[in-house]
C-alpha cells in the first residue's frame, strides 16, 4: 500500500449540522472525491459494525470495540494476532473489561501493564491513557 495523499489536502467544506431530525453532514464535491479516492485505496481494510449496531451493545460490547479500536491505531497485527488465539483472547477480555478497570485505583497504569502483557498494541501506554480519558 504505497498509495499517498497530498498532505496539503485538508477537508474544505465539509459542516455537520444538528436538527430534531438528528444530525447531517454535507461534503463539497472537491471533498467527496477525496473521501472516494480514501474508500477506494484502504476501504478493503476497513471493519464497519452494523448501523444502529451499538445502541444494541452492552456497555462492556461497547468498551471492548473501544478498546480494540484504540490498540489497532498503529498497527492491527496485535490484535489479529491475539484474536487468533481464543483462549488467550478470552483472557483479554477479561483483563479489560470494563468493570475490572473502573475497579482499579490507577486505571491508565492498569490498562498499560495489560495492554503490554497481551501484546495488545505497540503503545501500551499512550493507548491506556486514551481509553481512561473516556472513563473520566
Amino acid at each position: 500500500m504505497s498509495e499517498e495523499f497530498p498532505s496539503d489536502q485538508v477537508w474544505k467544506n465539509v459542516q455537520t449540522t444538528h436538527s430534531k431530525e438528528g444530525f447531517q453532514t454535507y461534503i463539497s464535491d472537491a471533498d467527496r472525491q477525496i473521501l472516494a479516492r480514501i474508500i477506494e485505496v484502504l476501504g478493503q481494510f476497513v471493519q464497519l459494525e452494523p448501523i444502529g449496531r451499538y445502541v444494541s451493545m452492552s456497555a462492556d460490547e461497547v468498551w471492548l470495540t473501544l478498546v480494540i479500536q484504540v490498540c489497532v491505531m498503529g498497527s492491527a497485527r496485535h490484535i489479529e494476532r491475539l484474536t487468533s488465539h481464543y483462549e488467550r483472547y478470552k483472557d483479554f477480555e477479561k483483563a479489560v473489561a470494563l468493570s475490572t478497570v473502573v475497579s482499579q485505583q490507577n486505571p491508565a497504569a492498569y490498562l498499560s501493564e495489560e495492554l503490554n502483557k497481551f501484546s495488545a498494541t505497540r503503545f501500551h501506554q499512550k493507548s491506556a491513557n486514551r481509553l481512561v480519558t473516556v472513563l473520566s
